[in-house]
């Protein structure tokens, strides 16, 4: 039996969605066992749990006392990889994290891809772009699991206000320029029917607006899933600038909002472009027109049978599709294949 022990840091989305989720259910179905170790700069490389491992699965570690642990394992024999899911040597002017200190962690991470024996990702479009690096890649895509979130369409409650929602962290602050004053002007057109619900950001041009209500960062990913599906969010919006960090990105938002139950307004930009099909499984937007933005919002707000469809259908295409549960041996044939190259 495969031992697999993951390094990793925060609890974040990122960690239950694609380290978490699948090595729980292959543990549970008896396929490998797992350890994950919760890393910090104060945290010091334990030995015994490379001694214990088959594989080692650093995820967006890049400190110098973690490489040395990588070529330990090496020497050793042990089988690693390194596994991140966006495209952090692209990101552009106006993203938070744009400047001097990400090309130095840019710097440190390529030193771990150049180095492993394999490198998991969530796209093809962030695979296509590291093969310049290392032609040892696999693409693992983000799934949704289905113990975490399931909905019931008969629970739905009449609400006095047709709720708009967004999810997103802080680093989405450039793609939602463009909407923000679409947004404004829906909530000057319909005082009385339409309020926003923001989820883990807002931008501080909307806080005063009265018709907005705004949830601070959820950290737990069950947590937040959970808030999603209450929320009572009818429709939600995913704007994302075209560029090429972003075409990197995976669906997740797409999937969040799908298996909720709630439609979604999406940019027609990689990743929703290969997923939503426009007004069937969600509504396709030219990401850089607010016009575009507004038309779609008024649109979904005065058609409340494309909404429900929409829901209904985003649904149904994601429990069929794109469900962890379904899909998780997919991380047990990319360790297999490891372990027999080691032999």
């Amino acid at each position: 039996m495969i031992k697999i022990l993951c390094l990793t840091g925060t609890l974040t989305a990122s960690t239950q969605i694609r380290i978490l989720g699948p090595l729980n259910l292959l543990e549970k179905n008896d396929m490998i066992r797992q350890r994950v170790v919760f890393v910090s700069r104060k945290t010091n490389p334990d030995l015994k749990h490379i001694q214990w491992a088959d594989i080692i699965v650093f995820q967006r570690q890049r400190s110098k006392k973690w490489l040395k642990l990588l070529k330990h394992a090496q020497k050793n024999r042990r089988m690693t990889v390194f596994e991140i899911d966006d495209n952090m040597f692209e990101i552009p002017k106006g993203h938070p994290e744009y400047g001097l200190l990400n090309r130095i962690k840019n710097k440190k991470y390529m030193r771990f891809i150049k180095r492993v024996d394999c490198v998991t990702v969530s796209t093809e479009e962030l695979c296509n772009y590291l093969s310049k690096y290392t032609k040892r890649i696999c693409v693992l895509p983000n799934y949704i699991d289905k113990e975490i979130c399931n909905f019931d369409f008969s629970k739905r409650e009449k609400k006095k206000y047709i709720t708009i929602g967004y999810s997103g962290g802080k680093t989405h602050k450039p793609d939602l320029e463009i909407v923000i004053p679409a947004i404004k002007k829906i909530l000057d057109e319909f005082p009385n029917k339409v309020q926003f619900k923001f989820l883990g950001y807002i931008p501080s041009e909307l806080i005063e607006y009265s018709q907005i209500e705004y949830i601070g960062l959820i950290s737990d990913y069950r947590t937040y899933l959970y808030s999603l599906k209450t929320s009572g969010i009818d429709f939600a919006i995913a704007p994302l600038k075209d560029n090429l960090f972003n075409r990197c990105k995976s669906n997740i938002k797409f999937l969040e909002y799908s298996i909720c139950g709630i439609p979604g307004i999406y940019s027609n930009v990689k990743p929703y472009t290969d997923i939503v099909k426009d007004r069937k499984t969600g509504i396709i937007v030219n990401p850089n027109s607010s016009d575009n933005w507004h038309e779609a919002m008024k649109l979904i707000i005065l058609d409340k049978n494309l909404r429900e469809n929409i829901a209904r259908n985003c649904y149904e295409y994601v429990n069929k599709h794109w469900l962890l549960q379904d899909n998780f041996t997919k991380w047990f044939e990319v360790y297999s294949s490891l372990m027999k190259n080691k032999k």
